[in-house]
């Protein structure tokens, strides 16, 4: 039979009360037999976690913040929870791709009008689509595939291996 322990805590987003979920996970945390080491590494993780959702998550506002724990045998998981306006993350690559103009800034890219570049239609029809936000790519003659030419999420992929391969998946 396993031995399992759960508990659940739903606070103001106040920074005060970052140290009490604190403290409540590393007293929770306890029938785990932890070292002193692995509770000041939870306690540490805690802390950040919801010090994010308070700063980020709501933006001055008092909203509620939720903190799950549970225990399963010797295993602690956390779960801190914000409805705030969440992170996004961006990740930008230099670009290697030759016909394809990267802004670094934006992060947009486009395929270059005159690139010097010899393609054959074959190569034109085989441009894939990608939309950076949603990791969905699009292949010639599928449903928003034209639309998503002047699309600031746009990404180039010459194969649907190639879109594959960078973690996307193909549009219904």
């Amino acid at each position: 039979m396993e031995n399992t322990n759960e508990m659940q805590i739903i606070f103001d987003s106040y920074s005060s009360n970052e140290s009490f979920a604190r403290v409540a996970v590393a007293a929770f945390m306890t029938s785990l037999n932890p070292t002193v080491e692995e509770v000041a590494d939870v306690k540490t993780a805690v802390s950040e976690a919801v010090t994010n959702a308070v700063i980020h998550g709501y933006e001055c506002r008092v909203e509620k913040i939720f903190l799950r724990c549970t225990t399963c045998e010797d295993t602690l998981e956390i779960e801190v929870e914000d409805h705030g306006k969440g992170i996004e993350f961006n990740v930008f690559v230099y670009n290697i791709q030759p016909g394809i103009t990267i802004d670094y800034a934006t992060g947009n890219s486009h395929l270059e009008k005159d690139s010097g570049n010899e393609t054959n239609d074959k190569d034109t029809k085989m441009e894939i689509r990608g939309n950076k936000k949603s990791k969905i790519y699009h292949c010639p003659n599928q449903q928003a595939y034209d639309e998503m030419e002047d699309s600031k999420n746009l990404i180039i992929f010459h194969s649907e291996e190639e879109a594959q391969a960078a973690g996307y998946r193909k549009a219904q």
